[in-house]
């Protein structure tokens, strides 16, 4: 069997100086999401066998180099050793990700690939900086048909950011029908992703797809008015032979703290 933790939209920040304007004074009132991390952790690690842990997106918001180097030093100190995955959101600089997680000067899409008990881990980036819908790069596409294809015989679990339902009025990625074709004739028996912050559980091309809870904060229209809470959560997925037997889907409930 094989347990996954499911981790997402992080929106980490040293001070949120230069997130979007939109967002930055909701950001500087919210607690560091670096402390709802650490109450997954300390809730989660000690009981759970977790082979690798999935971030899928948004580990930064407005975010420095230094702060993604922080982030790693963070994921590296507190993962307890545990193999994980990352990919980048759409509030992730992919220079400045590079730059503090890797020490590179790079601006291009960041991929990732792992393989965990003979299961294959793919991170495919279908985010664009500051673009709130994502996309599919034909370049990214060429790229995730050749590392399909290589890895044919292999069980595979793709995370990226960006969703595929229209889910609490967030807009999902525009389908691209080449992206559709290269899942379709693949081995990929699960999708992760995040982006709306609320757990979705879902088929696409009638593969398993979920989404994770937020890390940082919820969003809820109530009263016509847009209501910030300061409300986290995660997953966990346990499969065996290539399925989800199990899918835990953890919410905490927190205050509002924000209201437009």
């Amino acid at each position: 069997m094989l347990k996954i933790l499911h981790l997402s939209d992080l929106h980490y920040s040293s001070d949120y100086q230069h997130s979007q304007e939109f967002y930055a004074p909701l950001l500087q009132q919210m607690k560091n999401p670096l402390d709802n991390l650490q109450v997954v952790l300390d809730e989660v690690l000690p009981k759970q066998a977790i082979d690798i842990i999935c971030i899928s997106g948004d580990l930064g918001d407005g975010a420095s180099a230094e702060d993604y180097h922080y982030i790693r030093d963070y994921f590296d100190t507190h993962f307890q050793g545990i193999p994980y995955l990352v990919t980048l959101g759409n509030h992730d600089n992919k220079s400045l990700f590079w730059h503090g997680f890797y020490q590179k000067q790079c601006n291009d899409y960041y991929n990732d690939v792992c393989i965990i008990k003979d299961t294959v881990f793919i991170s495919f980036d279908n985010s664009q900086y500051n673009n709130a819908n994502g996309c599919f790069d034909e370049n990214q596409l060429k790229w995730l048909q050749e590392t399909l294809t290589t890895y044919n015989n292999f069980p595979v679990v793709l995370m990226m950011h960006h969703h595929f339902h229209d889910e609490r009025g967030v807009p999902p990625i525009e389908i691209n029908q080449q992206f559709t074709d290269i899942i379709t004739n693949s081995n990929v028996k699960l999708i992760l992703c995040g982006h709306t912050h609320h757990e979705h559980t879902s088929t696409f091309a009638t593969i398993p797809y979920y989404v994770a809870n937020g890390l940082a904060f919820h969003c809820y229209n109530i009263d016509s008015h847009v209501n910030f809470l300061q409300s986290y959560g995660y997953s966990i997925y346990t499969l065996d032979n290539d399925k989800v037997i199990e899918c835990v889907q953890k919410h905490v409930d927190g205050k509002t703290y924000f209201r437009i």
